[in-house]
């Protein structure tokens, strides 16, 4: 998971990477949901991250 992360936000800072673990973490604990992709895609739109490659 963390080579995709690194692929799909490629000007993604180590700051930003964990302000965004920590947005999944607790969605996925208020949904009660797995950390999927899809998760990871949905809450980077809220920390204005940008993705780098179309997966």
């Amino acid at each position: 998971m963390i080579d995709l992360l690194a692929e799909l936000f490629p000007a993604a800072t180590g700051r930003d990477i964990k302000g965004l673990t920590k947005l999944v973490a607790k969605y996925c604990s208020h949904k009660q949901t797995a950390p999927t992709l899809a998760v990871w895609k949905h809450c980077s739109m809220f920390r204005g991250m940008e993705l780098g490659a179309a997966v």
